[in-house]
């Protein structure tokens, strides 16, 4: 089926669960969010320049019964020339079931690290940082299982994340994959602080351990730190930041990665806002032949410039400076811009900070 024509399925789901939500006096809830994306330079010169959709989603959520919660997103979207249409999520959620708690079963993006858990049409910048894109996936991680966060009853908020996996596909994987030696298993202590002038910030510690058929064992140890200052409805002050930790074991060799980046974002006004993303990635077990350490961190800087007319529609125009390094050998700089639309039509389900 061509790209086109998965569109065109995608908002004939959408007029259809429309009606059902008409007709059962909107306890059927859906939403569906398009993200077009134009990428211009040398990394692109094959594109031809052009732009076109890069993701379609619809997102259906209803309670099941008196207990559950269903949630269900399909995506048609296009990877590095490919085109897919696909289950991105199905899975029923409760925080009714045990106290404190929620509970999701299902198909989801795993809750490690900040990225992780928003779609990337709500990301507040364009593309991954490369630390994401390294570690995880373009989008990010997903897979089938069951997840528990618990929040603990203290009078500061204190929230534990811990979830347990197939393990049969890792970031956003098209394919099944082959099946795992051992479960994917991830886990996130997160908590919150208020700060001066009306801000807060949202901060937590992240760790996933994964081995894969054959045998390749991968750990990840992250933080991240998101804060917020608001004046009325205005968002004046935006800072997110993360930085991971890799160790990835063959049954013969074993590396050391470290990637990171810290996106600071200023509001001019409601609906326009400046930012700039720096970010790193390298490989710290990266040696030549006489053993001595090579050089090799990759740096990228990123201005976005934001306008926001509501929750529903962005316009957003990046320019990306990327300075790439071969071992041992000078920077070489990479530049390109790219030029994003996003809009969401329907009840979007609400995010946490």
């Amino acid at each position: 089926m061509k790209y086109s024509n998965r569109l065109f399925l995608l908002f004939g789901i959408a007029l259809w669960t429309g009606s059902v939500q008409a007709q059962s006096n909107g306890s059927l809830q859906s939403a569906v969010s398009l993200d077009l994306l134009g990428q211009f330079g040398e990394p692109f010169e094959s594109q031809g320049g052009k732009v076109e959709p890069r993701e379609a989603e619809i997102i259906l959520f209803a309670p099941v019964d008196s207990l559950w919660d269903g949630f269900l997103n399909l995506a048609a979207h296009q990877e590095q020339g490919q085109a897919y249409f696909e289950i991105h999520e199905a899975y029923l959620s409760s925080s009714r079931w045990l106290p404190h708690s929620q509970v999701r079963i299902g198909q989801y993006f795993l809750q490690v690290g900040r990225l992780n858990q928003f779609h990337r049409h709500d990301w507040p910048f364009i593309s991954a940082p490369m630390v994401q894109r390294s570690f995880f996936d373009n989008e990010g991680a997903n897979d089938s299982g069951v997840e528990w966060s618990f929040l603990f009853p203290t009078d500061h908020y204190l929230n534990l994340t811990i979830g347990i996996t197939s393990g049969w596909r890792f970031g956003h994987s098209h394919s099944l994959g082959e099946k795992p030696n051992v479960p994917t298993t991830y886990a996130r202590l997160s908590s919150y602080s208020d700060l001066w002038s009306n801000g807060g910030t949202q901060y937590g510690l992240n760790t996933l351990i994964r081995e894969d058929a054959s045998g390749n064992q991968t750990t990840l140890l992250g933080a991240d730190l998101t804060a917020k200052w608001r004046s009325g409805r205005t968002l004046d002050w935006l800072i997110q930041g993360e930085i991971w930790a890799k160790s990835f074991s063959t049954p013969s060799s074993s590396e050391w990665s470290l990637g990171s980046y810290l996106f600071t974002q200023y509001g001019v006004s409601q609906q326009v806002h400046l930012g700039l993303r720096l970010e790193s990635l390298g490989n710290l077990s990266l040696k030549d032949a006489f053993g001595t350490p090579l050089a090799n961190t990759e740096y990228a800087i990123v201005p976005t410039l934001t306008y926001k007319y509501s929750e529903f529609s962005t316009f957003r125009a990046a320019y990306s400076m990327v300075f790439e390094r071969d071992p041992g050998e000078k920077f070489q700089p990479r530049q390109f811009l790219e030029l994003q639309s996003t809009f969401i039509i329907g009840a979007h389900p609400a995010h946490d900070f």
